[in-house]
């Protein structure tokens, strides 16, 4: 006997293709979801280390752009780098470094002998940095287990950074500086307060 003569197979049997056709798709929709479900486990662990007051009297402060190159060959291969970021460097004077005896009375001015100027902050901002590397298999398992080159790279990025900021005059010497402020106090003269910096 042939299933098509049955009774209501005419009826039932594009119901049943529907069914059919419904289930596979459910199904594919369905396996399709789990596959592209992604999943996300962030754990964030914050440590204050260390907090203190700071007096810092800040005369330059610079943002540039450093991109370092390097390149290293020996017999085990070869291994080449970049790595670029921009960085912001504040330049002045650490006040907690003046003292008693860095203060004086001359006449009615008070004269301030100011300590060294140095590097105060050396930022790198964090959504511009990045690197590129290439190497051949010896120095990259060696880079892998040391990240030796990394280092090496960071190491050049700031000493580059630094040397580009004294070459262009961006860290001035500590008679520049006593120049300077010593223009800027001087519209104080006319209120009655008289500082001088040494």
């Amino acid at each position: 006997m042939r299933v098509d003569r049955l009774p209501g197979a005419k009826v039932f049997g594009p119901i049943l293709w529907v069914v059919l056709v419904g289930g596979l798709a459910t199904a594919i929709f369905f396996q399709w979801r789990f596959w592209q479900t992604t999943k996300i486990d962030e754990r964030t662990t914050l440590s204050l280390l260390k907090t203190e007051p700071v007096k810092l009297l800040v005369l330059r402060k610079t943002t540039t752009q450093v991109v370092v190159e390097y390149e290293e060959e020996d017999w085990l291969g070869s291994w080449r780098g970049v790595l670029w970021g921009v960085v912001v460097m504040h330049y002045g004077c650490d006040l907690d470094q003046v003292g008693p005896a860095d203060l004086r009375h001359d006449g009615d001015t008070v004269v301030v002998r100011l300590p060294e100027p140095q590097l105060l902050l050396f930022a790198v901002e964090p959504d511009s940095i990045g690197i590129m590397t290439k190497s051949t298999a010896a120095p990259k398992i060696v880079d892998l287990l040391h990240n030796g080159h990394r280092r090496l790279l960071e190491e050049r990025f700031h000493r580059r950074a630094v040397e580009f900021a004294k070459g262009h005059d961006l860290m001035p010497p500590k008679s520049q500086i006593v120049r300077e402020l010593n223009e800027a106090v001087a519209s104080f003269r006319d209120s009655g307060l008289r500082i001088r910096f040494e």
